[in-house]
């Protein structure tokens, strides 16, 4: 088929929204969610959800908070026509392979509570299980966060009994 002529076609809970190129169109999710799938893929009906369907059994948590969390961290880092993936996918930020299906998201961060965000540990590294916590709103960790290790300059002063500004000093002439 003719890549104008997929526009709308129906692969389970996905339809064909937008042509992408080589072959490649960008599908919106019955739950509001995205998937990105070949020509192929679709006409063959291989893949038939973003990843909210799950062996035949609908997650239910479309909607919720932990939901919201995982749509708009996907979206962050694939989908340039996002505000924010500029500093996000732009600057190489990607989410774990397995975690671009929301079940597995969920089982391995959990429902996220009341106050609190998706944080990565490290701000330079991507989304997944070893470096993804829930933390309360305004961590302090931002991309231009310095950081010692895993620790942002704040977290390592304060463990080491160490004036944040003299942390930071020696941050800069490369003594930590």
């Amino acid at each position: 088929m003719h890549p104008k002529n997929m526009l709308g076609i129906r692969s389970g809970r996905l339809v064909a929204a937008r042509y992408l190129g080589n072959s490649v169109w960008e599908c919106n999710c019955d739950c509001g969610g995205r998937k990105n799938l070949t020509q192929t893929a679709l006409t063959r009906a291989s893949t038939t959800s973003c990843g909210c369907h799950h062996g035949n059994l609908d997650h239910g948590m479309s909607g919720t908070p932990t939901y919201e969390s995982w749509a708009h961290m996907v979206q962050r880092c694939t989908n340039p026509k996002v505000r924010q993936y500029r500093w996000y996918g732009a600057r190489g930020i990607s989410v774990a392979k397995d975690w671009y299906e929301f079940p597995k998201f969920l089982a391995d961060m959990g429902e996220r509570p009341t106050g609190h965000t998706l944080d990565r540990i490290n701000p330079h590294e991507e989304y997944s299980k070893t470096n993804c916590r829930w933390a309360p709103t305004n961590t302090g960790r931002r991309r231009d966060t310095p950081m010692v290790g895993k620790q942002t300059i704040g977290e390592y002063a304060k463990k080491h009994n160490l004036n944040y500004h003299t942390a930071y000093a020696r941050y800069r002439k490369g003594t930590l």
